[in-house]
Order: structure tokens, then sequence, then C-alpha cells
């Protein structure tokens, strides 16, 4: 019976601990949400000065850059938070009890593991300059060798690759049309020729008679002298 009275003490007590309604309990509830509720519009006014102020991460720049980059962000970072908490501990609290001193040195540890793990400005010059540093130590990957080649082939004109064909007018034109040109056109054959017949005359001489389609046999002697007017 004394172990069954000392558990639910236990319990009672844990139950107590946790879900406390003493006055202190619910103060810090209620000053933990008015300063959450307080903090949101500064909060959102230094992150967009902070977006708008400091570049964003770029290859490009040099390593002792990105390092100053790094340097001024997490300051105005900081300073920022503080200026924030001033501003907020100024108002009065709905519970009458005084916020808990803020002590910015304990919460850097766990800032710089949230902010240096995303994908923020400070994660990404981070990382830059991590693959700088892996690349001094291990010499440049052959990868990265490719990307140089090509960029100094691009920068210095020395690529190897033919220009693209630039699109024209004659690409669409039809190519019946200039296969036509390229050959002479067929022979057309003409109306047929005629054909002379060369008849023999007295005298030893020729007359020549154009070809009419008929067949010209030999005419008789008395045909010939019946023309001429005399017989011989």
């Amino acid at each position: 019976m004394e172990i069954l009275h000392e558990s639910s003490d236990s319990r009672k007590s844990f139950l107590s601990h946790v879900f406390s309604t003493t006055e202190e309990g619910k103060a810090e509830i209620m000053n933990v949400v008015q300063y959450s509720v307080l903090a949101l519009i500064p909060v959102f006014i230094l992150n967009k000065l902070i977006q708008r102020f400091i570049p964003e991460a770029d290859l490009e720049k040099s390593s002792l850059e990105l390092t100053i980059e790094i340097l001024v962000q997490l300051t105005i970072i900081f300073i920022g938070i503080i200026l924030v908490h001033r501003i907020i501990s100024y108002i009065p609290t709905y519970s009458g009890f005084k916020y808990e001193n803020l002590s910015l040195v304990n919460a850097i540890i766990p800032f710089l593991v949230i902010i240096l793990s995303i994908q923020s400005k400070l994660g990404l010059k981070a990382n830059i300059l991590y693959d700088r540093v892996l690349e001094l130590w291990n010499g440049p990957s052959s990868e990265d060798k490719k990307k140089n080649a090509m960029k100094k082939s691009v920068r210095y004109g020395g690529a190897s690759t033919p220009p693209g064909h630039a699109p024209s007018q004659a690409d669409y034109l039809d190519d019946s049309q200039t296969q036509m040109g390229m050959f002479p056109p067929a022979p057309v054959s003409t109306a047929s020729s005629k054909n002379t017949a060369s008849t023999p005359m007295h005298g030893g001489g020729m007359m020549v008679v154009p070809d009419s389609g008929f067949n010209m046999d030999p005419l008789p002697s008395n045909f010939s002298g019946s023309i001429f007017g005399s017989g011989f």
C-alpha cells in the first residue's frame, strides 16, 4: 500500500509539474504567446532588409569576398535579434511578470547549425567555401577540369564546334524548282520535215519537186511530150 501511495504521489507531482496551474506557470505561457506575436513584424522586416541588401551567392566571387559577406550578414542578424528583443521587452507584459533575460550566447550555436544546414544565402556561401577548401586540399576533379576548359574555349573563341546554320528564306523554297533548273528541257518533236524528190528533166537537168505525201511513180513519155508541146 505504501508503494502505491508513493507512485500516486510521484504521478501527481509529474502532472502538476508539466501542467502547472500556478501563477508563474500561467504567466510564462502568456509571455511566450505575447512575445511571439510581437516579434512577427520586426523579424519579417529584418529578413526583408537582409534579402534586399545582402547579395546572393555567386560562384564567380572570390573566397575573401564570400567570407566578408558571411561575417557581415551574421553580424546584422545578431544585432537585429538584440534590437528586436529590446523593442518587445519595452512593451509591458499582459501577465504582469517580466520576461526572462535573453542569453544570446546560448542561442548562437543552435542558430548557426540551423541556418547553415538549410539552402539560405549563408548556407550556399558556406558550401561554396567548403568546396573550394576541398579543391585546394584534394586538387580539382575531372569534371572541374572539363568545365574550366569549356569556359576558356568559349571565352577566347577556341571552340571547335562549327557554328550552326542560320535559317533563311531559301530553306523554305520548293526543291522541285531548283531541280528543274539544273537540267535542260527534253527535246520536243516538231512538225515533220518536208521531203523533196528530184525528177529528171530532158537535157540532163533535174527538177526538185516537194514531197506532198503522194507516191511519185515514173511518168510515161507521151505525158511529158504533151506538156512541153513537142515530141522527140
